[in-house]
């Protein structure tokens, strides 16, 4: 594989992790620890090496294998579905590049390109992240619990940023 097509990659693969929110928040939220910067830009680096390296380009094995990894090393786990867009973005350019399509080459660069534009633009995430996404709602008669005091005061709701719900999950609204 010549140098050329692993640095076109590894450009690649970097201007999609910075349109991507979830790494936003990842490194915003310090979710990987004290080293998350660092923690990222490894994982660009393998999602890069995998991208010049794969030849079946299958999207839901690289997108399992992202998932994995954020969830092993960031303990972090992606539930809007924008992990399959990212790594389909990923490995259709890795495959236009090794097969020197410069037409689909130039569509994918610019999307992305736009991408990017738009969201500096905005300075804000274009998905609405919820960690409790799949937490179930209970009315506690099943589990032995009282069933909570509907009289109890209710938080009132907040007008945007971050904020922890009744649970304890952290809640990321956007503006």
């Amino acid at each position: 594989m010549s140098d050329q097509i692993e640095t076109l990659i590894e450009k690649h693969v970097s201007l999609v992790f910075k349109c991507w929110e979830v790494i936003d928040f990842i490194v915003s939220q310090s979710v990987g620890g004290s080293d998350t910067v660092e923690k990222v830009e490894w994982l660009k680096e393998i999602c890069a090496e995998y991208a010049v390296k794969e030849k079946s380009y299958e999207v839901a094995d690289f997108v399992d294998w992202i998932e994995n990894v954020l969830n092993y090393d960031f303990d972090f786990v992606v539930d809007d579905g924008s992990t399959g867009i990212y790594a389909k973005e990923i490995l259709d350019y890795a495959k236009a590049v090794k097969s020197k399509d410069e037409s689909k080459i130039s569509t994918l660069e610019a999307r992305v390109n736009d991408i990017y534009k738009m969201k500096a633009q905005k300075g804000k995430p274009q998905h609405t992240i919820q960690e409790d996404s799949d937490v179930e709602e209970s009315d506690g008669e099943e589990s032995g619990e009282e069933p909570m005091d509907e009289s109890e005061p209710k938080e009132p709701k907040k007008k945007g940023g971050n904020y922890e719900d009744e649970d304890g999950f952290t809640v990321i609204k956007r503006n």
